[in-house]
C-alpha cells in the first residue's frame, strides 16, 4: 500500500514538474525537480 501511494505521489510530482516546465515557471519548480530526481 505504501509503495503504491509513493508511486502515485511520484506520478503527481512528475505531472506538476512537466506543467511548471511548460510554464517556464518560478522558483517553486526547483524543489519539485529535486524531489523528482531524488
Amino acid at each position: 500500500m505504501t509503495d503504491n501511494r509513493l508511486y502515485g505521489l511520484k506520478i503527481k510530482f512528475s505531472f506538476i514538474c512537466a506543467y511548471l516546465n511548460a510554464q517556464g515557471s518560478s522558483p517553486s519548480e526547483t524543489p519539485l525537480k529535486r524531489i523528482d530526481n531524488g
